[in-house]
């Protein structure tokens, strides 16, 4: 016989056989190698130790998201306009630079002028709320607010001069890129929570008669 003992406590009966204990009910282990395969655990110990899947929070209720995200020319000047935001979504733009379907080489926009960027977010909660307008590394417009839950529209008026100095320098495309970039922060107060979405793209420039 082999020389090891193992406390089968629990996991056998009285006067049954002895079985491969499982870990959780061994008090010792066997006194030198031998193999053992252990036994399968009570699935009570199983259960117990495993969360519920209602206390399980829901994917949609955990999460701000960018519903849409683009830019497009702007006939009035921009800096004379301010940010504006509202319940719903925006009107959609006409024709958005993101889609690389312009008329400049390999569909770059051509000949742009002001752009105005508009965001629509989908918040599942109330609070206060931020949203950033990047191009590349440069912050163009800001905006502080306290909306209701649902689906809030902005739109962001950026200046030329501003958002074309943001742009690459690389000489080596026929068109100037950019990273134009959404940010949103939300602080939630019932359930308190911090929750952020983001959403880019990247596009052409062009200039020429």
């Amino acid at each position: 016989m082999l020389g090891a003992t193992l406390a089968i406590g629990a996991c056998n009966a009285e006067g049954s056989l002895p079985k491969p204990a499982c870990l959780p009910c061994a008090r010792a282990l066997p006194s030198r190698s031998v193999e053992v395969s252990p036994a399968p655990c009570p699935s009570s110990a199983v259960a117990s130790s495993a969360p519920s899947a209602s206390s399980a929070p829901r994917a949609d209720e955990a999460n701000a998201k960018i519903v849409t995200f683009d830019c497009a020319k702007s006939e009035p000047p921009a800096a004379r306009q301010r940010v504006g935001c509202g319940p719903g979504a925006t009107p959609e733009l006409e024709s958005g630079i993101r889609g690389w379907n312009s008329g400049g080489p390999e569909g770059s926009v051509f000949n742009a002028d002001e752009l105005t960027c508009r965001a629509v977010v989908d918040l599942p909660c109330s609070g206060e709320l931020e949203l950033s307008i990047k191009v590349g590394r440069d912050e163009l417009a800001h905006a502080k607010l306290t909306p209701a839950p649902g689906v809030l529209g902005c739109a962001f008026p950026l200046p030329k001069k501003r958002w074309l100095a943001a742009l690459d320098r690389s000489a080596a495309q026929p068109f100037r890129t950019g990273i134009f970039r959404v940010d949103a922060w939300l602080v939630c107060q019932d359930p308190p929570a911090v929750l952020r979405a983001d959403d880019d793209f990247v596009a052409g420039f062009a200039w020429g008669e």
